[in-house]
């Protein structure tokens, strides 16, 4: 969010920090701020907010871990192929 501000050339006044995307909505509902939330987070239904896309379609990096050889697993290379093409449909 920081660089997204610094990119449209203002610095935000952050006042809340929540580890939780429905926490985040919540504050967001009760008119405490406003706040960039990924596509992949499942909120709840019933809160009064709006998700409005952001100009620029901004991104972000996935990352994925596997212990020393664990991609020449066939299991490791079906789940890190499944990851990459949920993903791509996920943010499409």
């Amino acid at each position: 969010m920081l660089a997204a501000c610094g990119a449209a050339g203002f610095s935000p006044d952050v006042v809340h920090h929540a580890c939780d995307w429905n926490v985040t909505a919540q504050l967001v509902a009760h008119g405490l701020g406003v706040a960039l939330i990924p596509r992949l987070a499942r909120l709840t239904t019933d809160l009064p907010i709006t998700r409005v896309p952001c100009a620029g379609n901004p991104r972000r990096a996935l990352l994925t871990c596997t212990r020393g050889a664990g991609r020449t697993r066939p299991a490791v290379t079906a789940a890190l192929r499944e990851l990459r093409d949920l993903a791509a449909v996920a943010v499409a």
